[in-house]
């Protein structure tokens, strides 16, 4: 085993005390990420009736792009079709859109029983489209899964509070470990934090 001299003694202090400095900005940037997830939690919840409306609005605007943009037309068949909800707040959103004021109907995907051309005839055929909204539904499903949402967003924060004491319970050590260095007067640039 080899010997190390007193000059790669004195560089791998310098790195050492280098790590020190770097944990202690992992560390307040944990903490600042960890306070602004909490702020923007409280926000969610403070202005959830705001959400609600902005949400409806941006849903809304969605629709009308409809049949114009791919992406769009399968997102809101998707979701129709797996929530069986039609429009914003009901199937009669559609008719303020460019699809539906074209053609006097809703997409297919607001059918109960899917079948071509099935949202076209609705003055014969509006029982089998589905009434309610789908930001009624989304609501209702958040409800329903609100439980898990938290548990979810409460483990996340309870790790990043672990992985922040732990970093704090590392920097108290390494500071009582190196702290007898302090008598080295080192040149790296991040030690001349005086």
């Amino acid at each position: 085993m080899r010997k190390i001299d007193s000059s790669n003694k004195l560089i791998l202090v310098k790195v050492c005390l280098c790590f020190i400095d770097l944990f202690y900005w992992f560390t307040g940037m944990q903490l600042i990420i960890f306070l602004i997830e909490i702020i923007v939690g409280i926000s969610a919840y403070a202005y959830r009736g705001k959400l609600h409306d902005n949400l409806l609005r941006s849903f809304l605007k969605t629709l009308d792009k409809y049949n114009r943009e791919s992406q769009v037309t399968k997102g809101v068949d998707h979701l129709q079709e797996n929530f069986q909800c039609c429009g914003a707040q009901n199937y009669t959103d559609w008719f303020n859109t460019t699809f539906g004021s074209l053609n006097s109907a809703v997409p297919n995907s607001c059918c109960k029983v899917i079948t071509k051309s099935c949202g076209l005839n609705l003055s014969n055929d509006a029982a089998n489209i589905n009434q309610q909204g789908c930001i009624q539904k989304l609501k209702k499903w958040a409800g329903e899964h609100i439980a898990l949402i938290g548990g979810v967003c409460i483990s996340v924060g309870f790790a990043q509070l672990l992985g922040i004491l732990f970093s704090y319970m590392l920097l108290r050590l390494l500071n009582e470990d190196y702290v007898n260095l302090d008598y080295v007067k080192l040149s790296l640039p991040c030690l001349n934090h005086t």
